[in-house]
């Protein structure tokens, strides 16, 4: 909330935003495209896989 110009907190956490879980079923990832499959040669860390 803003006062005067300056931003003040909020008294509940978090940013306002609600996740819809069943909207968001309707919205699934697709498949990496051909310039992405890189990607798939690295672990979660970053470190590169080897093919």
């Amino acid at each position: 909330m803003a006062h005067d110009g300056a931003l003040s907190p909020h008294e509940t956490s978090g940013h306002g935003v609600g996740f819809d879980g069943t909207a968001a079923r309707g919205h699934p990832v697709p498949e990496p495209l051909e310039h992405d499959r890189w990607a798939l040669l690295r672990n979660t860390d970053g470190s590169v896989q080897r093919p």
